[in-house]
């Protein structure tokens, strides 16, 4: 639903950041028919903590948690 409404909307970019690696997420966009999409891996990166997004404990610790960050054109986060 996100894509499809982003995709409406001019001048919107979504970027899809995860732990995958790229070849991984491009087939799962694939697979769901995701289009007009960014795919960045957060692998080996300090992303996820840095922006509070990381789990800490349990099965899912190290992984991105999932969220949506909107940004405006100077790069401010908004919501």
């Amino acid at each position: 639903q996100l894509n499809k409404a982003a995709a409406d909307l001019p001048g919107t970019v979504v970027l899809n950041i995860s732990a995958d690696l790229p070849f991984a997420q491009k087939r799962f966009c694939a697979a769901e028919g995701i289009q007009n999409v960014e795919v960045l891996s957060s692998f080996r990166s300090s992303f996820a903590k840095d922006y509070g997004l990381q789990f800490t404990d349990g099965p899912l610790a190290g992984l991105c948690s999932r969220c949506v960050v909107v940004l405006d054109e100077k790069d401010r986060v908004l919501y």
